[in-house]
């Protein structure tokens, strides 16, 4: 673990900047696409469309995809309340912000959204439909957000694991820039686009927020 705890501490700086750098690289890129303004007669309200959703639109019985999937929807959140814990864990020891707070917070949490990730990770596996549509790049992204909660979960019991947490933190810092897990930082960035321009054209309306 001493050899572990040497080598992380000494390549994590290099992926971090790899990180930064990479991902500065493919958000530029996305910027340099062409833009087409929208010419079309407003009919709705755009900053309304951005407001609802960011909010109520992610209200599970307004998804498709969990209105039936409830079990699902409840892991997937579970488990990503878990990595944000584990994100904020670690801020809280590299800052010295309350971390007795977050490692109570993460002990408790973190084995909760542990097994739902590895649950998850397992359905993706099982569930023909969801096999098929699946690639490499799903399972490995599964597979190391697992790694860095278990790191977090073992850290938060034992400090002398923090070599291991470190190892997965560096894993992620060199597949989040070249992986699905990218979506983590267009995520918001999406959502307002996709309810500014629903919202500009009428499709998403003032009324009852969880009426429609």
């Amino acid at each position: 673990m001493q050899s572990l705890d040497f080598w992380t501490k000494e390549l994590f700086n290099y992926f971090l900047i790899f990180f930064v750098v990479i991902s500065a690289l493919r958000l530029y890129s996305i910027l340099q696409r062409p833009y087409k303004k929208d010419l079309s007669q407003p009919k709705g309200s755009s900053r309304f469309g951005a407001f609802y959703a960011l909010t109520f639109a992610m209200l599970p019985w307004k998804k498709e995809s969990t209105k039936t999937h409830w079990a699902t929807y409840a892991a997937g959140m579970l488990m990503h309340i878990a990595v944000f814990s584990a994100f904020l864990y670690a801020i809280s020891i590299r800052f010295d912000l309350w971390p007795n707070v977050m490692q109570i917070i993460v002990q408790w949490i973190g084995p909760a959204g542990l097994i739902m990730a590895f649950g998850l990770f397992i359905k993706r596996n099982v569930v023909r439909h969801m096999r098929i549509v699946s690639n490499l790049d799903d399972f490995l992204s599964n597979l190391l957000v697992d790694f860095y909660l278990l790191g977090a979960v073992l850290t938060a019991y034992d400090f002398l694991w923090l070599a291991l947490w470190r190892l997965a933190v560096i894993l992620l810092l060199f597949w989040i820039p070249l992986g699905k897990i990218f979506h983590m930082l267009l995520f918001f960035v999406s959502r307002l686009l996709f309810g500014w321009q629903f919202g500009r054209r009428g499709v998403i309306k003032h009324g009852t927020p969880l009426s429609y």
